[in-house]
C-alpha cells in the first residue's frame, strides 16, 4: 500500500504542476488589497452577558469580568462578544484589514461547538472587509486522525460557499487547514483522503512527523525569536511541494490567565521581540523561504500575544500592561501600534503592487567598534536582543560604532534603540554618521546631531539619510546625557539591497547552497569533524554535495608525519634569498605536494615578525621586516594557490613568543601604532597580494582579549580595513569562547569542538548567536571553496601518496643556495681549493639539522649530509669527517647492543592492552612511519606497542637516553623509568639520564601509542667517556681547510632560553681554529646565535635549516660552483644584552602581561634608533664579488602618492654575481619614525664589470605612517639604497606635501 499511495502522491503532483503551469500567475493580494500570504490566528470562544449570557472566557484563571479580565492586558474593547458579529466582530475586521492581513485563522473546536455555531457570522463579516477565512483544528476531546478529516469535509461542505472561505490561488484554490497538536496523534493516514483537495498543515519543524500533510506551521510565539528548525523546515516543503508557514509573535506573556505558570514569558520589549521575529521569517537563511507567514495572534488575550488593539487607560488597581512604548507611541495612538506594525511588515513581505521596500541592511552583519566596555561589545548592537547592548569606553569621547554591510548598498534610513526598559531613564546622544566604501576615507552623511532616547516613546530613534550608496556606516558618539559613554542596544541600517551577485559566480552558488543548509549542516562545517588521516578535518556533507575540508600543516612543505615528501629549507631560508620569484616557486612544490597528498587546505605560511631572537618558530618565519615578509609571504601564497589547494596564514596576529602561549599570561600590551606598522602589514599583503583564502588567528591575548574572540583584528582590521573576504580560523585550541568568538569574526573552530560544536548549537536555539551570524560565517567558507574551485575539483591522491620528484629537490637546492648567507670571508679563505679538507661537527654527519621542530617539521625522504656533500664535491682531495660533540639527542642505538633484537607486541587502541594484533622482532627503534601503518594487520592510527630486549653498554658511566616520538612514547631501563614522553603530539624529543656498567646487560622496554595523525619513533643514547673533541682537533690540524658545522635547534612549543650554541660547540669551535687558521664555521640555525669565536675563524656562513638537499647545497657554495646571494632577514646582535625586547617585562612578560614597549623599534630599526651596533646587520650577506652602487634618481610622488627611484648597480669584482639591492626610506624625525624602513628590494644578477639600471616604486605607504589612521609624513622624506642596512651609499630625498 505504501508503494501504492507513493505513486498516487506523485501522479496528483504532477497533475497539480501542468495545472499551475497553464493558470494564470496568483496574486498574493486580494481584490481589497489585502495579503493573503499573512494569516493571522482568530479567536471567537469570547463571550458577554449581553450576548452569550455569561463573560465566557474572560473569567478564565478565577478573575471576576468585566474590571478583571484572566489576561495581562485590556481589550479596546472590553471583555467582548464573539457573537457581536455588527458590533465587534465587524470591528476587529476593521482593524485586520489596517493590518495588510487578508486571511484569518479561525480557532475550531468540532462539530457542533460553540465556536462552529459562531463560524458563518464571523465568515459574513470577514466578507464585508475583504478578509479570507482559513481554520485551525484544535485539540478537542478525543480529536482523531479520522474526526479531523471529517471536519475538513464538513468545513469544506458547510462554510465552502462563503464569499470568505479562503481557497490559496497559488495552490490550486484549495482551502487551507491548520491541526494544532498534530504530534499528538501518530498515525495521520486518514488525512490521505482530504489532502488532494485541501491544504492541511501540521504544527511541527520535524520533517519526519509529515507524511500525510502537505504543509507545515510553527504557531508557538516564544520559539519564533530563535526559529529553530525553521530553514530546515522550509527547505524541505520546498523540495516536496507543501506549504511552509513559520508563525512570529509580538510577545508571550500570561500569568493572569493562567497562575502560577512555569512556561516561559517573553516581553514585548516595546515591538523588537515582534522585529526580531518578523526578521527571523523574512531573512531566507532563517526563515526558510515562507509561502505564507501566520501571526500568533491577533486575538489571544490569555496568551498575551495578541495584536489587536489594547487600552492605552484599563482599569485602574488590576496590574494591566499597554502597549504604551511601542514602536514610540504612547497614550492612545499606542492602542494600533502592532496592528500598524503588522502592515510594515505584510509590505515587505509582499509588496504586491507597493514599490520594493527598505529592508534591515544590517542584520546579521560584522559590527566593530572603537572601543567597548568588558561585556557590552559591538556585536550586541547587532544581535536582535533589544535588551544587550554596545556601550564605548566611558569618559573617552568621541567614540565610534561602525557596521560592515559587506557590500555597497543604497541606504535610507537608520534605526537606533536602547533596551526598552524604563530603569535607563531618557538621555541624549550627541553623534555624527559617516559612510565609507573602503573602510578608511570616510564622509559625513549626517552632521553631528543630539538625539534624544525616551523609555516612554521605545528608547528609538530614526535618522534619514541622503540616500548615496554606503558599504560601511559609522556612528561618532561625542555626547551622553545619560552616562559618559556611546550605548546602542541595536543598530539597524534600512535601504535597497545591492544587485545579487552574478549567476555562476562564487558568492551567488554560496547563497544557493546556504539556502539548501539546514543549521545543523551549517554547523558542521563550523568545527573540526572526525580524524581522517590529515592534520584535522571538516566532515563532508554528501547530501549537499559539500566535500570535506583536509587541513594540513604546510609551512615548509607536507608536515604532521606525512613521508613521500620534500622536505624544503625552512621558511627563514626562504626569506635569506630575498627572492618573490623563488619564494612563488617554493609554494608551487607545496601547494602541488599538498594536493598531491589529498589535501585541500595548506595551513600556512606562517608570516609572524621575528620579535626576538629567542623565538622558537623563528626559523618558520619570514624574517623582522613587515615589508620583505609580507612580499615574500605573498609570494608564497600565490605559489601554493596555483596548485590547487586554499591557504592559512598564520598567526593572527602579535603572535611572536611560545612561552605562556595559549594563555592569558600572554597579553601582549601593544599600541595601535605598533600593530598597524610592525605586525599587520605582512598580513595586508597576504590578504590583498596573496589572496589568501583563510586566516588562523593566534593564541595571543592582544590588549587583554584573545586574538580569536577579538572583534578589532577580526572585524575592524582584517575585514573592514584590509578588504578580506575568506575565514577565520582558531589556532588549534586557540578558541576560547563560545558567543564572543563567532560574534566577533571567529569563523572555524579547530581541532574538535568544545565551543562551536554543543555550546553553539544550545547558543542558536536560545536565541543568543541569530542564524544570520551563524550564515555570514558558513557563506564566507563556502565563498572561499567555490572561490579556490573545491566543488568543481579535488584532489586525486590520499594522504599515503608519495609526491616528492627531482623537480622539486631542485627547487630544494636552489632555495638552500639562495638563502645561504655568507657573513665572513678573511683572507679569501672560500671558495676551497684542492687541498685537504677536514668536516668537523655533528650536524655534518647522520645528524645534520635540516628542519625545525613542531608543525611545520617535515620529514626527509633523504638527507644528503655535509659530509656527504663535501666528500662528492672534493673529488680526489682528501676528506674526512670527526664528530667533534655528542649529539644533543644522542645516535640511534645500534642494532648491535641490542643482541638478538627486540621483541615487539602491537596492540589495537592507545592503551596497550586487549589481544595482541601482531608480535615481530625489530633489531633497534628507528621508525618514521609517517601517515602510514607500521606493518601489516596494523592500523594507520590509534594503536599502540612495546618493545622488549635487553641492552649491553659498552662502557661504564652515565648514558643518555633520547626518545623522539610522535605521538606519545617512554623508556623504562631495568624496570626504571628513564624518560615519559606520554603526550599526544607532533614529533618531540626528551631525555633522561641513568648510570650502567660495561658489558652488564640491562633490560629494556620501550612503549608507544599512535592517536592520529603522523607516527614516528626512535630511540638515541649519548655513550660516556668518547673523546670526540680531541679526535676532531687532530683532524683539523692535519687539514689544510678545517670546515666545523654548529647547530642551534628551534621548535614549537618552546622558546630558547638564550641565543648562544652549546658550550660544547663553542669550545669545539675555539680548539679547531687554534689547531688550523684556516677554519670555516657553517652554522645552522632558526634565528641569530652569538658567535665568541668570530675573530678567531676566517669563513664563517649561515645556512639555516637547509632542508634535505643540505649538503649538495653548501658543497656548490663552499666550492664557489654557486655565488652567495643570500641577505640577513634577521639581525645578528652582539648579545642577548642588544635585543630590542631585552627587559623581563617585554620578554617573556611578567605578571600577567607581555611590555611591547620597543614600539615599533623591532630588529633592525631598534639598533639603528638606539645607535647600537650589531654583529651582523639586517639585510647583510657577503659574495665571491662586489658591487657598486651609482646615480640615484627620486621622482616626485604621482596622483597615487607613489614615488620612483632609479639607480644602477654594477658588479665591481671577477666573478658573476647576484646582487640584492635595497631601498629604505626615512621619515622626518616629527613623525617619530625609526631612520630607516625597508621599503622595495630586487635581485640583480651581473656579470665582472657590468652594469645595469634598476627602476623601483615605492607606494604611497611608504610615505605614511600611523596616527589613528594613515598619516602622510609631510615634509622631506630620505631615500637611501644599498646592498644592507647598514651600507647605504645612496641617499636622496623627495618631499611629500
Amino acid at each position: 500500500m505504501r508503494s501504492l499511495r507513493s505513486l498516487v502522491a506523485v501522479l496528483t503532483l504532477l497533475v497539480g504542476a501542468l495545472v499551475a503551469a497553464h493558470a494564470p500567475t496568483a496574486l498574493a493580494r486580494n481584490a481589497a488589497g489585502l495579503s493573503d500570504k499573512v494569516q493571522l490566528f482568530y479567536y471567537p470562544w469570547y463571550g458577554s452577558p449581553t450576548v452569550n449570557g455569561s463573560y465566557r472566557h474572560w473569567d478564565q484563571g478565577g478573575h471576576t469580568p468585566p474590571d478583571d479580565i484572566g489576561a495581562n492586558y485590556y481589550p479596546s474593547l472590553g471583555p467582548y462578544d464573539s457573537g457581536d458579529f455588527s458590533g465587534a466582530v465587524d470591528q476587529q475586521m476593521t482593524w485586520i484589514a489596517r493590518s495588510g492581513a487578508g486571511v484569518i485563522i479561525y480557532s475550531w473546536w468540532g462539530q457542533g461547538s460553540y465556536e462552529d455555531g459562531l463560524a458563518a457570522g464571523v465568515l459574513a463579516a470577514a466578507a464585508r472587509h475583504g478578509i479570507r477565512v482559513a481554520w485551525h483544528i484544535e485539540p478537542y476531546g478525543n480529536r482523531t486522525a479520522a474526526s479531523v478529516a471529517s471536519d475538513i469535509n464538513y468545513i469544506d461542505s458547510r462554510y465552502g460557499g462563503s464569499p470568505a472561505f479562503y481557497r490559496d490561488p497559488s495552490h490550486g484554490n484549495k482551502p487551507a487547514f491548520y491541526i494544532f497538536d498534530s504530534l499528538n496523534i501518530t498515525d495521520w493516514s486518514n488525512l490521505d483522503s482530504v489532502t488532494g483537495a485541501n491544504i492541511v498543515l501540521a504544527q511541527t519543524t520535524d520533517t519526519s512527523k509529515v507524511a500525510h500533510f502537505n504543509g507545515m506551521y510553527t504557531y508557538d510565539g516564544i520559539a519564533a525569536a530563535t526559529a529553530p528548525g525553521w530553514a530546515n523546515a522550509g527547505a524541505y516543503c520546498h523540495d516536496h511541494g507543501m506549504v511552509w508557514a513559520p508563525s512570529v509573535a509580538p510577545g508571550y506573556i500570561d500569568d493572569r490567565a493562567v497562575p502560577g505558570n512555569s512556561t516561559p514569558t517573553v516581553n514585548r520589549d516595546n515591538g523588537a521581540e515582534y522585529d526580531k521575529t518578523w526578521n527571523n521569517a523574512l531573512d531566507p537563511t532563517i526563515g526558510g523561504k515562507p509561502d505564507w507567514v501566520s501571526v500568533t495572534s491577533f486575538n489571544e488575550w490569555h496568551e498575551g500575544s495578541q495584536i489587536e488593539p489594547a487600552s492605552s487607560n484599563p482599569p485602574a488597581g488590576r496590574g494591566y500592561l499597554t502597549y504604551s512604548g511601542a514602536y514610540g507611541q504612547t497614550g492612545t495612538a499606542s492602542s494600533t501600534a502592532y496592528l500598524d506594525r503588522t502592515k510594515y511588515w505584510v509590505d515587505r513581505f509582499d509588496p504586491g503592487s507597493i514599490g520594493k521596500s527598505d529592508v534591515n541592511l544590517a542584520l546579521g552583519k560584522a559590527m566593530s567598534a572603537s572601543a567597548s566596555q568588558g561585556g557590552f561589545p559591538p556585536g550586541n548592537a547587532n544581535d536582535g536582543n533589544a535588551t544587550s547592548y554596545w556601550e564605548s569606553a566611558n569618559n573617552a569621547f568621541p567614540q565610534w560604532l561602525q557596521v560592515d554591510l559587506g557590500a555597497s548598498n543604497p541606504v535610507n534610513s537608520i534605526t537606533l534603540t536602547l533596551p526598552p526598559s524604563t530603569a535607563w531613564g531618557a538621555r541624549t546622544q550627541t553623534l555624527t554618521v559617516s559612510g565609507s566604501n573602503d573602510g578608511t576615507n570616510f564622509s559625513t552623511l549626517v552632521g553631528g546631531n543630539g538625539y534624544r532616547f525616551d523609555p516612554a516613546t521605545g528608547n528609538t530613534v530614526s535618522i534619514s539619510l541622503p540616500g548615496s550608496a554606503q558599504r560601511y556606516l559609522r556612528l561618532t558618539f561625542t555626547g551622553n546625557t545619560g552616562w559618559p559613554a556611546g550605548q546602542v542596544s541595536e543598530f539597524q541600517v534600512y535601504g535597497t539591497p545591492s544587485a545579487p551577485p552574478p549567476p555562476g559566480s562564487p558568492e551567488q552558488r554560496a547563497d544557493a547552497l546556504l539556502a539548501q543548509m539546514t543549521t545543523d549542516a551549517k554547523l558542521t562545517m563550523m568545527h573540526g569533524g572526525a580524524s581522517c588521516g590529515y592534520g584535522a578535518c571538516v566532515d563532508p556533507i554528501p547530501r549537499l554535495g559539500i566535500p570535506g575540508l583536509h587541513l594540513q600543516d604546510g609551512p615548509a612543505g607536507v608536515a604532521d608525519g606525512a613521508v613521500g615528501v620534500t622536505q624544503l629549507p625552512a621558511p627563514v631560508a626562504g626569506a635569506a634569498t630575498w627572492d618573490s620569484a623563488l619564494m612563488k616557486q617554493y609554494g608551487g612544490v607545496i601547494g602541488a605536494e599538498e594536493w598531491g597528498k589529498g589535501a585541500n587546505l595548506v595551513l600556512g605560511p606562517t608570516i609572524n615578525i621575528v620579535r626576538d631572537p629567542r623565538w622558537g618558530r623563528a626559523f618558520e618565519s619570514l624574517g623582522e621586516d613587515p615589508y620583505l615578509a609580507g612580499q615574500l609571504g605573498a609570494a608564497d601564497l600565490q605559489g601554493i594557490r596555483a596548485q590547487g589547494p586554499m591557504t592559512q596564514v598564520k598567526h593572527y596576529a602579535v603572535y611572536n613568543q611560545e612561552t605562556y602561549r595559549n594563555t592569558p599570561q600572554d597579553n601582549a600590551i601593544v599600541s595601535d601604532r605598533t600593530e598597524q606598522e610592525i605586525y599587520l602589514p605582512a598580513f595586508q599583503a597576504a590578504v590583498q597580494q596573496g589572496q589568501t583564502d583563510s586566516v588562523m588567528c593566534s593564541y595571543a591575548e592582544i590588549n587583554g582579549t584573545f586574538a580569536c574572540e577579538n572583534g578589532q583584528l577580526l572585524n575592524t582590521i582584517l575585514r573592514q580595513q584590509m578588504g578580506f573576504s575568506g575565514f577565520v580560523t582558531s589556532d588549534w585550541g586557540g578558541t576560547h569562547s563560545t558567543i564572543p568568538s563567532v560574534t566577533n569574526g571567529m569563523d572555524m573552530e579547530m581541532d574538535g569542538s568544545q565551543y562551536y560544536g554543543a555550546p553553539l548549537t544550545q547558543a542558536v536555539a536560545s536565541g543568543q548567536v541569530s542564524i544570520a551570524t551563524i550564515d555570514s560565517r558558513v557563506r564566507a567558507i563556502l565563498v572561499a571553496m567555490f572561490r579556490a574551485g573545491l566543488f568543481d575539483h579535488s584532489p586525486t591522491g590520499t594522504i599515503n601518496s608519495v609526491v616528492t620528484n627531482e623537480a622539486h629537490a631542485s627547487v630544494a637546492r636552489q632555495v638552500a643556495q639562495e638563502g645561504s648567507v655568507l657573513l665572513k670571508n678573511s683572507s679569501s679563505v672560500l671558495p676551497l681549493g684542492s687541498g685537504s679538507i677536514a668536516v668537523i661537527g655533528d650536524d655534518a654527519g647522520q645528524n645534520a639539522l635540516t628542519a625545525g621542530g613542531g608543525s611545520a617539521h617535515v620529514n626527509a625522504p633523504h638527507v644528503v649530509t655535509p659530509y656527504q656533500g663535501i666528500k662528492a664535491r672534493a673529488g680526489n682531495a682528501s676528506v674526512t669527517y670527526s664528530q667533534g660533540v655528542a649529539a644533543p639527542n644522542g645516535e640511534i642505538v645500534d642494532p648491535s647492543f641490542f643482541g638478538n633484537g627486540l621483541s615487539a607486541t602491537f596492540y589495537n587502541g592507545t592503551g596497550l592492552s586487549g589481544p595482541p594484533i601482531l608480535t615481530r622482532t625489530d633489531p633497534n627503534i628507528n621508525f618514521i612511519w609517517g601517515t602510514q601503518s607500521p606493518t601489516t594487520g596494523v592500523p594507520a592510527t590509534n594503536w599502540s606497542a612495546k618493545w622488549t630486549g635487553t641492552l649491553t653498554p659498552p662502557t661504564t658511566g652515565t648514558y643518555t637516553f633520547s626518545l623522539t616520538s610522535d605521538d606519545g612514547s617512554r623508556l623504562f631501563v631495568n624496570g626504571q623509568q628513564v624518560i615519559s614522553n606520554w603526550a599526544d603530539q607532533p614529533p618531540t624529543t626528551k631525555t633522561g639520564s641513568i648510570s650502567l656498567t660495561a658489558g652488564q646487560p640491562v633490560s629494556i622496554e620501550v612503549d608507544y601509542f599512535q592517536d592520529g595523525g603522523g607516527s614516528q619513533l626512535n630511540l638515541g643514547w649519548q655513550i660516556p667517556n668518547q673523546d670526540l673533541l680531541g679526535q676532531a682537533v687532530t683532524a683539523a690540524r692535519a687539514a689544510s681547510t678545517a670546515v666545523v658545522f654548529v647547530s642551534n635547534a628551534g621548535s614549537e612549543g618552546g622558546d630558547l632560553q638564550n641565543i648562544d650554541l652549546s658550550a660544547d660547540q663553542n669550545t669545539l669551535v675555539s680548539q679547531v681554529a687554534a689547531a688550523n687558521p684556516n677554519t670555516i664555521v657553517v652554522v645552522n640555525s632558526g634565528s641569530a646565535v652569538t658567535m665568541p669565536w668570530a675573530n678567531s675563524v676566517r669563513g664563517i656562513v649561515e645556512n639555516w635549516f637547509p632542508g634535505q638537499e643540505d649538503g649538495a647545497a653548501i658543497a656548490s657554495l663552499l666550492f664557489g660552483d654557486t655565488n652567495f646571494s643570500g641577505k640577513l632577514p634577521v639581525t645578528f646582535p652582539n648579545s642577548l644584552n642588544d635585543v630590542p625586547a631585552h627587559s623581563g617585562a617585554q620578554w617573556p612578560g611578567q605578571n600577567g602581561t607581555v611590555q611591547y614597549s620597543e614600539g615599533v623599534n623591532v630588529g633592525y630599526r631598534w639598533y639603528d634608533s638606539q645607535h647600537v651596533t650589531p654583529m651582523f646587520p639586517f639585510g647583510f650577506g657577503l659574495s665571491y664579488t662586489t658591487y657598486g652602487y651609482s646615480n640615484l634618481t627620486v621622482s616626485t610622488p604621482d596622483s597615487s602618492g607613489a614615488v620612483q627611484v632609479g639607480f644602477d648597480v654594477t658588479n665591481t669584482g671577477s666573478r658573476a654575481g647576484t646582487e640584492v639591492a635595497q631601498v629604505y626610506v626615512g621619515q622626518p624625525a616629527s613623525t617619530g619614525e625609526p631612520p630607516n624602513s625597508l621599503r622595495g628590494f630586487t635581485r640583480v644578477t651581473l656579470n665582472p664589470g657590468q652594469s645595469q639600471h634598476v627602476s623601483l616604486t615605492l607606494d604611497a605607504r611608504s610615505f605614511q605612517y600611523w596616527n589613528n589612521g594613515w598619516t602622510k609624513a609631510t615634509g622631506a622624506n630620505t631615500i637611501r639604497v644599498g646592498g644592507s642596512s647598514r651600507s647605504l651609499p645612496l641617499s636622496g630625498t623627495v618631499t611629500i606635501s
